[in-house]
């Protein structure tokens, strides 16, 4: 399993913390999949509220960046990690699209270390097979909050953590490079 770097702030979850923060996100995540008469600005400003409220992202941009952190000087670090946060809340927004009445239900919580727990979500398709989500969640001292996602087996955190080292080997082991690219990524979410 993969160990994020929250130990400093960890904090204990009661039984059940993790569940009920899952079950809140999909409820409000369901709620703005449904209302299409958001205008783009306010899907952004929701998206922003909910990872905020559910995910370690300062953690987990870290995690994502990987040894490149340690690397890289506070003014990389502080402009990966706002543009980081900005291209996964345009990344959502853009997909929020391809929404057509799946349903969404927490099967169980299973404990993860002392301060951990993993919730096992279905998205259940009108037209397909359910899809299995777990979420990995510690405790922080802001509650209880996710650190990664794995999709049918597959780690959010870790893939994306593969890509952007991809992208900084190919750019000459330069963090300044992967904050081009994350730049061109957000512009061109941007504009579709």
């Amino acid at each position: 399993m993969v160990c994020f770097g929250v130990a400093a702030h960890a904090k204990s979850l009661d039984n059940g913390q993790a569940t009920e923060l899952i079950e809140q996100l999909g409820t409000e995540t369901l709620g703005l999949l449904t209302n299409k008469a958001l205008a783009r600005e306010e899907q952004q400003r929701e998206v922003r509220r909910l990872l905020k409220k559910g995910f370690a992202v300062e953690t987990i941009s870290r995690f994502v960046l990987g040894r490149y952190w340690r690397v890289s000087t506070e003014s990389q670090r502080t402009d990966y990690q706002t543009l980081f946060v900005e291209y996964v809340i345009d990344y959502l927004v853009a997909n929020l699209g391809r929404y057509s009445g799946q349903t969404f239900q927490v099967v169980g919580e299973r404990g993860d270390g002392p301060r951990g727990a993993i919730v096992e979500s279905r998205v259940n398709s009108p037209d397909g097979a359910p899809v299995t989500v777990h979420w990995r969640v510690r405790g922080t001292g802001n509650g209880p909050k996710i650190v990664d996602v794995v999709v049918e087996g597959v780690s959010l955190a870790l893939t994306q953590r593969a890509e952007f080292a991809s992208v900084i080997q190919r750019k000459g082991g330069s963090v300044d490079r992967l904050i081009e690219e994350l730049r061109l990524k957000l512009d061109e979410l941007r504009s579709q």
